[in-house]
This record gives C-alpha cells, sequence and structure tokens, in this order.
C-alpha cells in the first residue's frame, strides 16, 4: 500500500511539473503576441466624436491569422525516473489571434440606423443592410438649390437688383471662418465636410489651405475628401502626391486611401489612370489604398474600367479583399458586360468574394444574373453569400421570383429569414402583406419583426397602418427596435391617420433624457415625410434656445434640424453656434448646416458606405463611419 502511495505520489509531481512548464511558455509568449498584434493593428480607427455612440463594424467571415511564433521551449528541471505507465502531457498548440466578438450594432453614423443594443442577438444582416442604404427610401430632405437662390429687389427707379441670398454668403463665410480659425479639430473637420457638401466653389482656397497646412491628421483628410465631393478638378494633382507618398506608410495609409476615395468623385480620364496607376501589382501599395482606389473607379462608372476590374477580380494572386472589392466597383458600373466576370469568379472558395459577386449582381439589375442568383441561395454554403443573393434577386424586380423568396421567410436563420423579408418589400408583391402583418402582430420573430415592418413600409401598404399605430403606442420600451421601425414604416406609407400618434410620441419624447437619439431623429423624419415639417422645426428651435435643454436634447434637436432644416435652419444654427459654449454641441450646428446645404438627396458619403459588402472590415470604413455622421 506504501509503495502505491508513493507512486501516485510522483505521478501528482509530474503533473504539477507539466503545469508549470505550461505556465512558463505562456508568459514567455506574451511579450511576442503583444509586439505582433501591435504590428497587425497599424492604423486604429479614431476614436469617437464626444456625444457620438461609437459602434464597432460586423465581425467578417475571417481566414485565421498564421500562428504566432512560439518562444524556445525550457529545458525541464531533472525529475526523479517515472513509472513504466507515466502518462506524456498533451503538446501545447501554438497561440493565434482569435477574431474579435460579435458587434452589437452596426457603425452607420449617427442617424436612422436602429436605435439600441439588441439584447436577444448579435445584428442581423438585414439591420446592417438597411443602415447603409436606408436614406434610398427615405424621401424626407429637403433640397435647396443654393446656387439658384436670388432675391430680386425693385428699386425707386423701378428696376430689378438681383443679388444672391445673403444666407447664402453669411454660410460660406461663416464655415470658412470656423475651419481656419476654430481651435477644436472636430469643429473643424465637420466645417470642411459641410464645405464639401455645399460645393460653392469659394471654399475651395480654404480647403487646399487645410488639406497643406492643418496641424490636425482628420483635419487634412476631411479635407482632402470634401474637395473631392466637390468634384474640384484643381485638388487632382495634390490628391495625386497624397495616394502616392511613400515617405512614411504607417502614418500615412489611411491619408492615402482618403485621396484614392476623393479621386472617385472627381470623374475625369485624369483620375481614372491615377486610379489604374495605384493599382499596378508592382506598387504593391496597402489593400485599404486599394480596395479605395477599386470602389473609386467604380464609382466614376466609366465603361473602360470593366475590363481592368475584371482581370484583379479573376486573379488569384490579388488580396481577397482586393478580388471582392473589385466585384463590388463592377456592380456600381452597372454595365452587363461586366456579368462574364463575375460568373467565372463564382465558384472561389473564399466567401467575401462569392457575396461581394451577389451583391455586385443586383447592382447591375441585368435579368441575365437571376439563374446565377437562385443558384447561389440554393447551394451555396455562405450565409452571408446567401443573403447578399436574396437582396440581389429582389432588385432586379422579377415578379417571377416571388416564390424563392417567400419559401426563405420560413427558414430557421434570422439571417436569411430577414433579408428575405426586406427582399419581399423591395420587390412589392403585395401577395407578400398577410404574411409580413402576421410577423409584426403575433411577434414571434422578434430579429426579423423589424424586416417586416419595412417591407410593409416600402410598399406603402395603408392596411398595415393601424397595426403600426399600435406598434408605436405601446411597445416603445417592451420592443424599441420594432418601435423605432415602425415610427419610420408610417412615414414611408405616408397615411395622415398616424400623425396624432407621432405627434404624441414625438412630444413625449423631447422629456426623455433616456431616449436613443436616433428614436427622436426618426420621429422627426417621419413626420416630415407626413407633411408636419414646419411644425416639428419650430419645436426643435425651442429646444436648442431654452438653456434649461440637457445637452442630451439639444443634440438631438440639432441632428433633427440637420435632417428637415430649410433656409431659415441655417440662421438659427449659426445664432445657436454663435452663443453655445459647448463645443460638443457647436460641432453637431455645423454638421446639421452641411446636411441642409447639400443639394443631393442622399449624402454623397453613400458613394462609399452604401451598396457595399459590409461583411469587409476597413480601417478607412471605420475613418468615414466613425468620423462622418450624416
Amino acid at each position: 500500500m506504501n509503495k502505491e502511495n508513493k507512486l501516485y505520489g510522483l505521478l501528482g509531481l509530474w503533473c504539477f511539473l507539466c503545469f508549470t512548464l505550461m505556465v512558463i511558455q505562456v508568459m514567455a509568449w506574451c511579450p511576442a503576441a503583444e509586439e505582433e498584434t501591435k504590428k497587425f493593428f497599424k492604423n486604429p480607427p479614431p476614436p469617437p466624436k464626444p456625444g457620438d455612440q461609437m459602434k464597432p463594424n460586423p465581425a467578417p467571415e475571417q481566414k485565421p491569422e498564421p500562428p504566432l511564433p512560439q518562444a524556445p521551449e525550457p529545458t525541464p528541471p531533472a525529475i526523479p525516473a517515472p513509472p513504466p505507465q507515466k502518462v506524456k502531457p498533451a503538446p501545447i498548440p501554438a497561440p493565434t489571434v482569435k477574431p474579435p466578438p460579435p458587434p452589437l450594432r452596426p457603425p452607420a453614423g449617427t442617424g436612422i440606423e436602429p436605435l439600441v443594443f439588441n439584447p436577444l442577438s448579435t445584428v442581423p444582416m438585414w439591420e446592417n443592410w438597411w443602415s447603409r442604404n436606408r436614406l434610398y427610401y427615405l424621401p424626407f430632405k429637403n433640397i435647396i438649390q443654393w446656387a439658384d437662390d436670388i432675391n430680386p429687389k425693385k428699386m425707386d427707379d423701378g428696376t430689378l437688383n438681383v443679388e444672391a441670398n445673403p444666407i447664402s454668403k453669411q454660410s460660406l463665410e461663416f464655415l470658412i471662418k470656423c475651419l481656419k480659425e476654430n481651435e477644436n479639430p472636430i469643429i473643424r473637420a465637420n466645417a470642411a465636410l459641410a464645405l464639401g457638401k455645399y460645393k460653392h466653389r469659394g471654399a475651395v482656397p480654404a480647403l487646399k489651405d487645410a488639406l497643406k497646412n492643418d496641424a490636425n491628421f482628420d483635419v487634412k483628410n476631411v479635407s482632402a475628401l470634401a474637395l473631392g465631393i466637390m468634384g474640384e478638378e484643381s485638388a487632382i494633382t495634390d490628391l495625386k502626391a497624397i495616394l502616392f507618398n511613400e515617405t512614411d506608410e504607417k502614418s500615412q495609409m489611411i491619408s492615402r486611401a482618403y485621396a484614392a476615395l476623393a479621386l472617385g468623385y472627381i470623374k475625369t480620364e485624369e483620375s481614372i489612370n491615377i486610379l489604374k496607376e495605384a493599382l499596378d501589382p508592382n506598387k504593391k501599395l496597402h489593400k485599404e489604398i486599394q480596395c479605395s482606389s477599386i470602389l473609386s473607379l467604380g464609382n466614376i462608372q466609366n465603361k473602360s474600367s470593366v475590363d481592368f476590374l475584371g482581370k484583379i477580380l479573376n486573379d488569384a494572386s490579388y488580396d481577397e479583399y482586393v478580388r471582392s472589392y473589385a466585384a463590388v466597383a463592377l456592380g456600381r458600373l452597372k454595365d452587363e458586360s461586366a456579368l462574364p466576370y463575375l460568373i467565372k469568379s463564382l465558384q472561389v472558395k473564399e466567401s467575401t468574394i462569392r457575396s461581394s459577386i451577389a451583391l455586385a449582381m443586383g447592382l447591375i439589375k441585368s435579368p441575365k444574373a437571376k439563374d446565377e442568383l437562385i443558384n447561389l441561395i440554393s447551394k451555396d454554403k455562405s450565409t452571408e453569400t446567401k443573403a447578399f443573393a436574396v437582396i440581389s434577386l429582389a432588385q432586379l424586380g422579377d415578379n417571377k421570383a416571388f416564390d424563392t423568396i417567400h419559401n426563405l421567410t420560413k427558414k430557421p436563420d434570422f439571417n436569411i429569414e430577414g433579408m428575405a423579408f426586406l427582399s419581399l418589400g423591395l420587390l412589392g408583391n403585395k401577395a407578400s402583406i398577410p404574411e409580413l402583418q402576421k410577423i409584426v402582430v403575433k411577434k414571434t420573430k422578434p430579429l426579423s419583426r423589424g424586416a417586416a415592418i419595412i417591407a410593409l413600409g416600402m410598399m406603402k401598404d395603408i392596411s398595415s397602418v393601424n397595426t403600426l399605430i399600435e406598434v408605436v403606442q405601446k411597445e416603445i420600451n417592451s420592443d424599441p427596435v420594432s418601435w423605432n421601425y415602425a415610427v419610420l414604416a408610417l412615414g414611408m406609407i405616408g397615411d395622415q391617420q398616424a400623425v396624432p400618434a407621432l405627434e404624441e410620441a414625438f412630444k413625449n419624447a423631447q422629456q426623455r433624457v433616456d431616449m436613443a437619439k436616433v428614436g427622436y431623429n426618426n420621429l422627426t423624419i417621419s413626420l416630415a415625410m407626413l407633411g408636419k415639417r414646419n411644425e416639428v422645426l419650430e419645436e426643435l428651435y425651442k429646444r436648442i434656445s431654452d438653456s434649461k435643454s440637457l445637452p442630451q436634447i439639444k443634440t438631438r434637436a440639432l441632428h433633427g434640424i440637420g435632417y428637415i432644416g430649410d433656409k431659415a435652419s441655417i440662421k438659427q444654427l449659426m445664432d445657436f453656434y454663435v452663443a453655445e459654449k459647448n463645443d460638443d454641441l457647436r460641432s453637431y450646428a455645423i454638421l446639421a448646416m452641411g446636411f441642409i446645404l447639400d443639394n443631393e438627396r442622399v449624402n454623397p458619403l453613400y458613394k462609399i458606405t452604401a451598396d457595399n459588402n459590409f461583411v469587409i472590415t476597413m480601417l478607412i470604413l471605420n475613418h468615414i463611419f466613425f468620423s462622418k455622421p450624416e
């Protein structure tokens, strides 16, 4: 018996020593892992602006990173000879980098994305898609043609003296002063973006000066993007110099990507040639720069880029993300001649490339893609690829696809199911309305219910108004996600019987500090679509001018003014800026001015962020999302 106890003691000592060796090896590895991690994240996205809620990008399907180098295995100390039946310890696996945790909400800027963290899940794919494309379906913007805005005045002698509206001139001078003189870089960056959206050529010298001389990294980058948004051809030389600046790739990579994106707004042959040069394999530029250049070629929409981008897509020597963006860019060209290149790469093993191809086929809207999309839906193993294929099939506008899409609403995968609900809304077939209404009423699919609500809004289904009003009146606390979508859907449908319920919710929201600003904005937008723009603006003006209003309330009111504001709103915002001491609130006032001064119905940044494969994580897109709210 003593001999047996001795044997057990030796075995226990052996196990203890093995465990100690494992701990020593892990400790030895940690410094190497930390150093490799620092190298991996060369340029993390900047922190969000004060007052903005930062939301991480959706986690893509990632290829595993190669194992990090292991520290040399230490030599174990001498131990007594183990008994014959010793148990050898399992080999220590090489450490790997774990993928990031799943996201809580897509980083779609401040605005009309779904409101708050949904505790039931990570972000469903349909919410990601909607958050990046929603402005196409929400016609709330009050478009002002500032360039044609004149004030004819009758003189004493009976003649007419025509002069530019003073608000236009004041806005320009005000924003240029903010860009040149304000000490806060966030305000300067917001002023640069607002000037870019305004597209007034009088802003060009100030933006060029900021691009070259501002001490802040973000202000320089936004000034480059602003010059691009303006379509300023005289800035091409400066943008090219930034794009090919190889003095310090680590610090300049994001700036170079910004320059590439800016060139995508300047639709000239020179811009096209510069962007193609950036994709020369011999230059070996960072994939962030390559992807940005490819996206810009798609945005310029010149047919001459079809073969160029098609060859990149079909060339396996290029990075997976670069090839994926080549597929997206081919879709943005909206040219049927791109289809053969897309179809040729459908069999690649990388699901990110296949999902981008599925997305691109919907953008081209060619009936010839129908069979390929149905095949992806039925046979592809990637959820992301299937989901994009469903949306693209609906975008073809072929009602013969109804049965295929409708059958997907019964799938157990909430990602596919939610995209199918949205696709029914895009397709517009009224036969799907009873099924969508049932989802809203029964509340049995909490992760897809919002998609069914938005689909009813897309179809402008008046028979669903009473059901949606009930959601607005009763579910702000029990299901805030569906509540927000119901608010928007009622505005999309446009039936006046929804006005009293929305007005009551808006009145209550102005007193609730706990309400997410997107919920507040959804009410603002929906009431504007229902013809209550002026009434809502008057209430918002009161909120920002009331000294007793909390900063959270003023922030929401400023966003609302930006979304639905008119010419008179510009003066209100400038007056607020002058009187306000809080720089966070002043920065929101500048953002709101930029939104109103923009004479496009859809934010120009959508050329970068919308109709994109959101399962691909790119640092440059994080910069755009986090730093440039709508």
